[in-house]
């Protein structure tokens, strides 16, 4: 399994993105800087801003009522002002690991819960309004773990998630699963290979057709590479590509430009056990590769999110 590094209390800093146009840069001044936490364990893994103009930010906690860890959610005002913190899970450890808009004012909450155990993991998704209520919840797994990292409301109405799915062989295996509006699974598939391979975003296209970004390392030029697939309603695959090199290569996530270009950003090592630099990696609509950048400063960088500016990339 991958290993993340975590901080500790959530710590939001809106209205700051990564603003690329690769020969030119833009920052803004925060609006607001403030940190939300108690004595335990607080992490915040994501933040959305609602229609009503209210910031929720998503994680898991150790400040429950329960043994473990449970999923995490607060709502600020849009000036940052704490409102309320609610809690969601199990007697088991629950890990919040994405949040995502859903319907009109909804909220989807992604993660993971171990079940019979810290080596068994099930997907846990549980949808609540705008005041923090709990509409429903479900879970989704089987034998081995099973974990999702990304979920996206699709125009059909459903929802798209993706992630891994450990095989008969012990390996990790990407996962992609698709539910209706009530959380009720409508299809799944993994994409079986040789080696560790991990679903890190999945969107939708054209056509009602997705494309999803990957680390592999069953295919490619040895260590982690970039794994472009397209696959369509049903889950099929439509293409397949994979870039990279001989070093390590982590992707982070994926994000498609107006024109229709997939870029697939995170971080790489520019030499054997280097520090890692920020990468961007182009594929057109049928994941032919176009094109790379990759930059950085002298430490560590790692790059988690990217957003399309007015300016043309």
């Amino acid at each position: 399994m991958k290993k993340i590094a975590f901080q500790k209390h959530f710590h939001l800093f809106p209205l700051i993105f990564l603003l690329i146009g690769f020969n030119s840069s833009f920052s803004q001044v925060p609006f607001f800087e403030k940190s939300y936490g108690q004595t335990g364990v607080d992490i915040a893994f994501a933040v959305k801003q609602n229609p009503d103009s209210c910031v929720y930010l998503f994680g898991y906690s150790s400040n429950t009522s329960t043994q473990g860890e449970d999923f995490a959610l607060s709502k600020l005002s849009p000036q940052g002002d704490f409102l309320w913190t609610k809690y969601y899970g199990t007697p088991d450890v629950d890990f919040g690991l994405y949040m995502n808009l859903a319907d009109s004012f909804d909220l989807i909450l992604l993660g993971l819960t171990a079940t019979t155990g810290p080596l068994e993991q099930e997907i846990l998704v549980i949808k609540v309004d705008s005041a923090g209520l709990e509409l429903w919840r479900k879970n989704y797994g089987g034998p081995g773990n099973q974990s999702c990292k990304y979920v996206e409301k699709t125009s059909d109405g459903m929802y798209i998630l993706c992630g891994s799915t450990t095989d008969a062989w012990g390996t990790n295996d990407v996962y992609v699963l698709k539910l209706d509006a009530n959380g009720d699974k409508v299809w799944d598939t993994a994409y079986a290979a040789v080696d560790n391979d991990y679903g890190m975003k999945i969107i939708e296209s054209s056509n009602r057709n997705y494309v999803l970004s990957s680390d592999t390392k069953s295919s490619g030029n040895g260590g982690y590479d970039v794994q472009l697939l397209g696959v369509n309603n049903s889950g099929t695959v439509n293409f397949a590509n994979v870039h990279g090199d001989l070093f390590q290569n982590g992707c982070q996530g994926l994000m498609q430009t107006s024109s229709g270009v997939n870029v697939v950003y995170g971080e790489t090592e520019i030499a054997t056990f280097s520090l890692f630099d920020f990468f961007f990696y182009m594929f057109d609509e049928m994941g032919g590769f176009l094109r790379e950048k990759v930059f950085g400063g002298t430490g560590t960088d790692a790059l988690f999110d990217v957003i399309e500016t007015p300016m043309a990339i």
